[in-house]
């Protein structure tokens, strides 16, 4: 929902950079006392412009700059 919301405004983040263990921490801190630690983590990796809806959706699947491959449902993990 924030992506379209920020789409229609003018902008756009760049979630893909944003580390996720910091990300997450930050979404806690967030819920447990509101107030602007999200908006602190985010707003650097705010830019000017909007992208398509294909190109957020793309980019919203990324995994936070992880490298390991999460396996795929019902796959065996055990290889």
């Amino acid at each position: 929902m924030f992506a379209d919301l920020s789409r229609r405004a003018g902008f756009h983040v760049e979630w893909e950079a944003i580390d996720k263990d910091q990300f997450l921490e930050a979404l806690t801190r967030e819920l447990l006392e509101p107030g602007k630690m999200l908006d602190e983590l985010v707003l650097p990796y705010s830019r000017e412009g909007v992208l398509s809806v294909d190109k957020t959706a793309s980019r919203l699947r990324v995994n936070f700059k992880r490298d390991e491959v999460a396996p795929a449902p019902g796959s065996d993990e055990r290889g």
